[in-house]
């Protein structure tokens, strides 16, 4: 995560100012000149970065599981995060 904020900050301006990452979620106090945008590439590059790291340590019953929760009309992915 710390990754992808450092990225927006360079590349679109974003700015952190605190956060509080919970068991299933995350709270943030940001600026942005276009919040909207930067916290959905937060969230895709982080969700990436799971299923990734998911894949390369064999969690395959994680997987299965986030494959089920997938929402039948994201046909561009196979995993919900």
């Amino acid at each position: 995560m710390l990754d992808s904020w450092r990225f927006l900050q360079r590349d679109s301006g974003f700015q952190l100012y605190g956060y509080v990452i919970l068991e299933n979620h995350l709270h943030l106090i940001a600026a942005s000149p276009d919040l909207s945008r930067d916290v959905q590439r937060f969230k895709a590059y982080t969700a990436k970065q799971i299923i990734g790291h998911l894949q390369q340590s064999g969690s395959t019953r994680v997987l299965e599981i986030l494959a089920l929760l997938k929402r039948p009309h994201k046909t561009e992915s196979d995993y919900q995060v």
